[in-house]
């Protein structure tokens, strides 16, 4: 299967599963349903649609953008990983994307994809954007 074929089927099913849990969100909603309740209704749910987005970003054809100014901070690839794996950025920090020294991708990152070995080697920098 080509990388392109098995990166959108990979999006099908996260779709497929973003329309369950608004139909779920929102019949814990009509419930009153209080937030953690909800949000141990979903956790299985939650997860699911993380891990198929994590894989989906490895096989996502990028588009880069060249002769901006963007806000958030260029780190290099190994500067960044060396920062997630010392647990001074987290997944609640902000978020980033690949990049090269001169554009940024459309490809989001997030500390995690580097704890867990899940992340592309296409790319020589990150630009982070932290809260």
């Amino acid at each position: 299967m080509s990388k392109e074929k098995k990166y959108q089927e990979l999006m099908k099913k996260y779709e497929e599963l973003e329309k369950k849990l608004g139909v779920i969100e929102d019949d814990c909603a009509k419930k009153n349903m209080p937030f953690d309740d909800m949000y141990k209704e979903t956790y299985d749910i939650r997860n699911e649609m993380f891990s198929i987005y994590q894989e989906a970003r490895l096989l996502q054809e990028p588009t880069i953008e060249f002769g901006k100014t963007w806000k958030g901070s260029l780190h290099t690839m190994d500067e960044f990983k060396e920062m997630c794996l010392n647990n001074e950025i987290t997944d609640n920090d902000g978020y980033g994307y690949y990049a090269t020294e001169i554009g940024k991708s459309n490809i989001l990152i997030m500390p995690s994809d580097i704890l867990e070995n899940k992340y592309r080697t296409d790319f020589s920098h990150v630009i982070w954007f932290g809260k």
